[in-house]
């Protein structure tokens, strides 16, 4: 679950990806193929929204027209966290306290500075992107824009429910 600065939460269930303004049926859906979307961040003016697909890969989506315009991949490494940066920054965490920074207008993979106390490791990771279609969808916006400009309040009973969930969540990391 994330929030868009389009006016949108993006829910991930399953393989599918709603965009949704809190009060009409979902705007867009996507879908990946055999694959559990999770984690969905959101670029800084909405155009892109990436998510963990699996353990091992990143796919990012242009949101005005659905089509994924960048696969990341890790090959021996999990990843965790996702997270979109300032411009075009994508950082991927992975264990260990490694991770990247992809610049998503060039391509371009920075990898984080190894910690003091820390061994060095080495990783791989493999990046299938379309830079032109990436700036594009962040810089075009071709959907209606919705009329929400902040979070709608949730009502008391969601919370309970979103509490509920991300203790369970939370109780299922610490159990693995």
């Amino acid at each position: 679950l994330a929030w868009s600065p389009r006016g949108a939460w993006v829910i991930t269930t399953g393989a599918a990806m709603h965009l949704w303004d809190g009060e009409h049926p979902p705007i867009r859906a996507f879908a990946a193929r055999d694959a559990v979307l999770a984690s969905p961040t959101c670029s800084a003016r909405g155009g892109l929204v990436a998510c963990r697909v699996g353990r091992h890969d990143v796919q990012v989506f242009a949101v005005d027209t659905g089509r994924t315009v960048g696969r990341l991949r890790t090959i021996d490494r999990p990843i965790g966290v996702i997270e979109f940066g300032p411009e075009l920054w994508l950082a991927i965490g992975l264990d260990h306290a490694d991770g990247n920074r992809v610049d998503l207008r060039t391509g371009a993979v920075h990898r984080t500075d190894t910690h003091p106390d820390k061994d060095r490791s080495s990783w791989r990771i493999e990046v299938d992107l379309d830079t032109a279609a990436a700036v594009e969808a962040e810089t075009e916006r071709t959907t209606r824009p919705l009329r929400v400009s902040e979070p709608p309040p949730m009502p008391r009973s969601s919370k309970i429910v979103a509490l509920v969930a991300a203790a369970a969540i939370v109780t299922g990391f610490v159990l693995i």
